[in-house]
């Protein structure tokens, strides 16, 4: 259904910002002509235009100062909301919402070098190595961000094998009662990576790289302070090339289905209880659930040292290290999600 149209007799633009509009809007074009041509890249122009007030608060929250490596690199993210991002089923303004949101978030979120240190290349957040071979997990910016504004990648020996790509989104958005969410619309192995991805898996305690992935995510989310994982399902995807099965992978991590789109993940993930597993597979569930914990702390603190905004860490409690410095378990609030609803509790971590 067509959006109605916006009345911007009332908006003034900032004389202040108008240069700095006027030079997103020329590279945007100007890169996006060069990679779609000009018909569509006039096109794409004016819609943007249409909503002054839009473009201004986006082109605003681009030219932050821990986001302008990002906006030069990349001028073409204010053109992004205009076609598929994420998911199939969001609409224009749900897709306006969020590139707003994320980046908003992110910046106030991160240090000042955050975009500058990606921009000259992977940051690397996690490794373990094992007969001369290394297996690593690096935080990037995607080459392509229709799924996802940030990327973790899974490489061994500087190849790489795997990747997970995500957005923080409004709660709101997608019906969770939450003011933010992790939204993963990407997980996907590379082509004619077979031997390498198993020599990974053999490295790590047999754990496969999607849920190394997720398990990072969960340490950048604990970060983040974000408490819901959300993944976009089959039929909802962005890429035409269908090579995941998203549906069954959302599954085996006991998420539930939230409007018949999206799979909704609390975090920390717990899974099943070792009582139901089969015995005899008990011990080595549970050695991969200590190897992905581990995993997702070390990301977690590698994160923090390295990329969160330090005004914002100030009341981060290390796990096992209360107030001054007391042997006290941290309490984390997390939901679940009964048949009846979701329902606020908390609990150790």
């Amino acid at each position: 259904m067509r959006e109605p149209a916006r009345n911007h007799e009332h908006f003034t633009p900032p004389r202040s910002s108008t240069l700095n509009v006027a030079r997103a809007v020329y590279a945007a074009t100007t890169d996006r002509v060069r990679t779609k041509g000009i018909r569509r890249s006039l096109r794409s122009s004016a819609k943007l235009l249409f909503n002054l007030k839009s473009l201004w608060e986006l082109v605003g929250i681009l030219h932050e100062p821990n986001s302008i490596a990002l906006a030069r690199r990349h001028p073409g993210l204010i053109y992004k909301y205009q076609s598929h991002y994420l998911a199939r089923s969001f609409s224009r303004s749900q897709r306006k919402a969020i590139l707003k949101f994320h980046y908003e978030f992110m910046g106030k979120a991160v240090n000042a070098r955050f975009y500058t240190r990606l921009m000259a290349g992977n940051i690397e957040l996690w490794r373990s190595a094992e007969d001369q071979e290394l297996v690593t997990i690096s935080l990037r910016v995607p080459e392509f961000g229709r799924e996802g504004d940030l990327s973790l990648i899974l490489e061994i020996d500087g190849k790489q094998i795997y990747e997970l790509s995500f957005t923080i989104i409004p709660g709101s958005v997608v019906g969770i009662p939450a003011s933010s969410a992790m939204f993963i619309a990407r997980v996907q192995g590379r082509k004619g990576r077979f031997d390498e991805i198993k020599r990974a898996i053999k490295i790590c305690r047999d754990v496969s790289p999607p849920y190394l992935l997720m398990a990072a995510a969960e340490g950048i989310a604990n970060d983040l302070r974000i408490g819901f994982a959300v993944g976009v399902g089959n039929g909802d995807q962005v890429s035409r090339h269908k090579t995941f099965d998203y549906t069954s992978f959302w599954g085996t991590l006991l998420c539930r289905k939230a409007g018949g789109r999206f799979y909704i993940l609390p975090l920390p993930m717990s899974g099943a209880p070792l009582e139901q597993c089969n015995p005899s597979h008990r011990r080595r569930t549970r050695l991969k659930r200590e190897f992905k914990v581990g995993l997702s702390q070390v990301v977690e603190k590698a994160f923090l040292r390295e990329l969160k905004n330090p005004s914002l860490s100030s009341g981060i409690i290390e796990d096992g290290e209360g107030v001054k410095g007391s042997a006290v378990p941290c309490l984390r609030e997390v939901w679940t999600q009964p048949s009846s609803g979701l329902v606020k509790r908390l609990r150790l971590r």
